[in-house]
């Protein structure tokens, strides 16, 4: 009777045991799909960003690509150039964001890429309010004297 008493006591033991271990598990599992479907989400979201700029402009092209001239379409090539897309992504989109805010609907905005034998031009083209003439453009103050400035081209 004392070993049957004794064995059974070794077997709750050893199944509170494995339960215990099996929650850990559980917990442990738990955590890790919970990381994964932080990592997914946070993946998703960085890559959203650039492939709606992608599908926008795809979009752009295919409704109004007809609009453009055979020089427009068939641009001269520029050498190829390493750009931080960073500074260069908000710079675009600080611009034509603007260009789309103090637009018209109805009036088109157009970006504009160029290149000459040392630098690139992207050229945002609309007919909103503007910059006053009497206004000058004004260098950031970490381009210091190496950035060309250009602006109110007419």
């Amino acid at each position: 009777m004392v070993d049957s008493i004794h064995t059974r006591e070794e077997q709750i033991k050893e199944s509170q045991r494995i339960e215990y271990e099996t929650r850990l598990a559980l917990e442990e599992e738990r955590e890790l799909n919970e990381l994964k479907s932080r990592f997914v989400s946070m993946v998703s979201h960085e890559l959203r960003t650039p492939l709606t700029v992608l599908r926008t402009s795809i979009e752009l092209l295919e409704q109004y690509g007809h609009l453009a001239s055979d020089t427009e379409k068939n641009p001269k090539e520029c050498s190829p150039a390493y750009v931080d897309p960073i500074p260069l992504r908000s710079i675009l989109m600080n611009l034509l964001s603007n260009a789309i805010k103090y637009s018209s609907a109805d009036q088109p905005i157009e970006l504009i890429l160029g290149c000459t034998s040392n630098m690139f031009i992207f050229k945002v083209q609309d007919h909103g309010i503007g910059i006053p003439n009497g206004l000058p453009f004004k260098k950031a103050k970490s381009c210091g004297t190496s950035c060309p400035v250009y602006g109110h081209e007419n």
